[in-house]
Parts: structure tokens; C-alpha cells; sequence
């Protein structure tokens, strides 16, 4: 079961560990929800961080509690910190190609002819936009600031990192329905969304459906799981399909020292000014040889609570010293793929 990071109360339970293993205070203020951690009289003030809707019912990530939040994202230590690599999907795609970390192939030529891909945006985050899998690229055609990636079987990881070390993951299966041989996947969909069901968008699903041959109107066995959705985080959100792991405790089996070699290529890939103390995730698809492939980076992610320890530790080494850094520095990860 996923660790459920949106709920408030498990970040204060990550959070009493963390500031008693320092030794230091935290005083939260209920008017801005800005978290103030003290030890040995400095103290540091990490931000909060909520879900909200945009205007075009888009999720969204804000420091302010705003009329649409519904959702608590954790306490930042710093506030603004972008680089290229977690916003230009094919820059990240390149460095990682010439740093040897896989990445699935792609293709920006609309008229390219290939096999097995999906279509993902190269700005935004991962998981906004993705069109397909499609068995040919023929099937889908590309729009402006689109292009093919090769479609990887396999379940989606979700890292974050602290200064380039990987912290905790989250691991999603393809989110599935089991079959009872009468009703629909289209019923069996609605059967587990419960109240959500109306507001689901079932066009993803359909695609990935006809993928595999099949339709929303197809009944699946008795006792066949029915794989109904590949995207993390913004698909249909089945919990049950997702699983939480400490990474300082424990590894990906099959996979172990994959995440240390990514942070720690990623992090080479951050503007030197802006490395110390920053925060970032990445997702990738874990495939059935065991073999990562990097998809995407995030510079302002949902803070995991495991990372409460990781980060109060690192400022209570020089609690005079600040989290914060400048962020207006030259991207030199960009400049050296121009």
C-alpha cells in the first residue's frame, strides 16, 4: 500500500524523529504554515507546499493555501530552484544518452515509421499529455512540442533524492481490474472508482486498451487481471497498486546501485550553485530484466516525509548556514548540449 505522503499527519511523523534525532525545535505558523526549525539559536524555515487546480482543472504545486488546494505536498527548504534538465524532457533524454543512463529511445521527425511508442510533451511534467501506447507511430502523428518515445513495459519508479542520494521510491504497477468473467472493464472501472467514476477521463484507457487488442466494452475472465493504465501519479490512482520503500534501509531488488549511479550522474547535470542542498525526483520504468530507464526529472516535486530526516540533518551540520542558495546562475548542463 502507497505510504499515503498526502496526508498531513505522516509528515509530522516523519518530521518528531527527524528534529529529535538533531536535537532541535520546530514551531509551525498556523497563518502562513511556514515551518520554523531552531537549534542552537539559528534557525531555518522550510515552506509549505500544497496541491491545488488551476484554471483548467490542471494539478498544481504552491507555497499559498489557496481556495482549490486539497492536498498537502510537504515543507520545502528552499523556495525556486529550476534547472534545464528537469524541464526540457529531451535535454534530459540527450544527457542521459551521453552520460550512458538509459533512456528509451525517441523520435522527433512526425513522419518517423516505429514501432510500440507513446507521445509525451517535451515541457511539463511527466504523465501530463501522454498519448498512447500506439503499435505504430503511424496511429498517432505528432503535434507541436511533441514526440515518440519507445513505449517500456514494466512498473513506473517514482526516487527522490537529497544532493544526488536516493532517499525513498515509490513503485506502481500498471493499475489493473480483475475480472469475474460477466462484467465490463468499463463496469469493473467504475466498481472500484466508487464515487470517483463520473469523474474519470477513460479516453488514456481506452488507448491503452487498444493497445493490447482490446476495448472498454471487453469482459475480462473470472480471476484475470486486466491491466487498464501505465501513467504514475496522474492516471487512475489505484493505491493498491503502489508500494513505498525506504531507500536508506533497503535497495530495488534486482536494481541495487542503479538509483546511486542516476542521482549521482543527475546531479553533475545541476548548475553547480544551485547542487548543495537541493531536492529531486525522478521517474523511471523498471523493466521485467530489472533494468531502470530514466524518464523524467523534477525539480519541485511533492516532498516525500522520508526526506524530513535527510535534509534536517544536513542543516543541522551548520544550522548558522542557510538551505537556500541563488538560483539565477548559468545552466552549464545546458550549455554543454548547445
Amino acid at each position: 500500500m502507497a505510504f499515503l505522503k498526502g496526508q498531513l499527519l505522516q509528515h509530522f511523523k516523519q518530521l518528531k524523529p527527524a528534529l529529535e534525532q538533531v536535537g532541535a525545535d520546530a514551531f509551525l505558523n498556523v497563518s502562513s504554515f511556514d515551518l520554523e526549525v531552531r537549534l542552537r539559536g539559528a534557525s531555518h524555515v522550510f515552506r509549505p507546499r500544497f496541491m491545488h487546480l488551476d484554471k483548467q482543472g490542471r494539478r498544481r504545486l504552491a507555497s499559498e493555501f489557496r481556495p482549490k488546494a486539497y492536498r498537502f505536498a510537504g515543507w520545502s527548504p528552499y523556495f525556486g530552484k529550476r534547472w534545464t534538465l528537469a524541464i526540457e524532457k529531451l535535454r534530459l533524454k540527450e544527457y542521459a544518452l551521453k552520460s550512458d543512463v538509459l533512456t528509451p529511445p525517441w523520435w522527433t521527425d512526425p513522419g518517423a515509421d516505429v514501432a510500440d511508442v507513446v507521445v509525451k510533451q517535451s515541457f511539463g511534467a511527466d504523465g501530463m499529455g501522454v498519448r498512447g501506447p500506439f503499435r505504430s507511430s503511424k496511429e498517432a502523428g505528432l503535434d507541436e512540442g511533441e514526440y515518440y518515445e519507445r513505449f517500456v513495459r514494466g512498473s513506473v519508479v517514482r526516487a527522490w533524492f537529497w544532493n544526488g542520494a536516493p532517499i525513498c521510491c515509490e513503485i506502481a504497477e500498471h493499475g489493473a481490474v480483475r475480472g469475474d468473467g460477466e462484467a465490463s472493464i468499463r463496469e469493473l472501472i467504475a466498481q472500484r472508482a466508487g464515487k470517483r467514476a463520473k469523474k474519470l477521463n477513460l479516453d488514456p484507457v481506452s488507448e491503452f486498451l487498444a493497445y493490447q487488442g482490446k476495448s472498454l466494452d471487453s469482459a475480462p475472465a473470472p480471476g484475470e487481471l486486466q491491466p487498464v493504465d501505465f501513467r504514475h501519479g496522474r492516471g487512475l490512482g489505484f493505491l493498491s497498486e503502489t508500494h513505498d520503500l525506504d531507500l536508506r534501509k533497503d535497495s530495488i531488488p534486482g536494481a541495487e546501485g542503479r538509483l546511486e549511479e542516476i542521482g549521482a550522474c543527475l546531479m553533475r547535470g545541476i548548475p553547480e550553485t544551485l547542487r548543495p542542498n537541493t531536492v529531486f525526483t525522478v521517474d523511471a520504468v523498471l523493466d521485467d530484466e530489472r533494468r531502470l530507464w530514466l524518464l523524467s526529472m523534477s525539480s519541485d516535486p511533492f516532498l516525500h516525509p522520508y526526506l524530513y530526516g535527510p535534509m534536517i540533518a544536513s542543516w543541522a551540520e551548520d544550522p548558522k548556514s542557510s538551505l537556500e542558495r541563488a538560483t539565477d546562475a548559468p545552466d552549464e548542463a545546458l550549455t554543454a548540449l548547445q
